[in-house]
């Protein structure tokens, strides 16, 4: 059994009941979620009570990240003639890809309740670039003098959180945008070599995981300046993913038995 050290109170979610391979990636605030299963290969929305496969028609691999209050989906899918990835979004009933014009593949991580939408492609030259979809228009998401910046989350505030790729020593660093400012936020430990920030909720709090050492991998809560681990007792590595304004956590942890989702609800004190 494991048990969170942080105060929650855990629940798996494995699709089929029983299995691995199963993660959770993205979270609104009625507590429906979203992820992929590796039984079947495919994308997966949860949504009062059931479990319904979200798969791209002409895809070989589906993969759901985000969702608002509305109910609207984004995420990526591979096309199986090309074998190549795109972000799309759902709604109504309906797929759409969502794909900068420049771009060689992408992928959505987070959408709001305006429909912004933040994710990543590669350009024409292979280089990584976080993207926002607002207004039926891109903008580029770029950290200044960098290759690589992936935007995975957004609120309904505007803010946006991702990583980026360090260009000297290829240190993935955490950073917040917003009002047009980065901000880079690093997990607090001497031996933190990388740091992910993954999902943000209306209250500016902040998901994600660092690697800290070169095998130890830790998920984490960044709430007004704080770090507070989200992490299982035993040790095992935690891919804390998204979270919504009531503190409800999802993600992924991976043990001796494979890996499961998970969705994490405060204990009331």
């Amino acid at each position: 059994m494991h048990k969170l050290v942080s105060d929650y109170e855990v629940i798996n979610f494995d699709i089929p009941p029983g299995s691995f391979g199963t993660r959770v990636l993205g979270v609104n605030d009625h507590g429906d979620f979203v992820g992929f299963s590796s039984e079947p290969f495919s994308g997966f929305l949860y949504q009062k009570g059931k479990t319904s496969v979200v798969h791209v028609p002409g895809s070989s691999f589906d993969e759901v990240s985000g969702i608002n209050n509305s109910g609207v989906i984004v995420g990526k899918y591979v096309d199986k003639a090309t074998d190549t990835s795109h972000a799309f979004i759902y709604e109504a009933e309906k797929f759409t890809t969502l794909e900068p014009p420049a771009a060689k593949s992408s992928a959505a991580y987070g959408i709001n309740d305006r429909g912004d939408v933040v994710g990543f492609y590669q350009d024409s030259r292979g280089v990584g670039r976080g993207f926002l979809y607002t207004n039926k228009s891109f903008v580029e998401i770029d950290f200044p003098g960098v290759f690589d910046t992936r935007a995975t989350g957004i609120n309904n505030k505007g803010q946006i959180v991702g990583f980026y790729v360090q260009p000297k020593d290829k240190r993935f660093r955490g950073f917040i945008y917003e009002k047009g400012i980065f901000t880079t936020i690093d997990y607090p430990a001497p031996d933190a070599i990388h740091t992910r920030l993954l999902g943000i909720n209306v209250a500016g709090d902040i998901v994600g995981f660092c690697l800290c050492g070169p095998q130890r991998l830790r998920g984490f809560l960044y709430r007004n300046g704080v770090f507070t681990d989200i992490q299982f007792s035993d040790g095992t590595p935690t891919f804390p993913n998204g979270i919504n304004r009531h503190g409800v956590v999802v993600g992924f942890y991976s043990g001796s038995d494979g890996g499961h989702g998970f969705f994490a609800v405060p204990r009331k004190r």
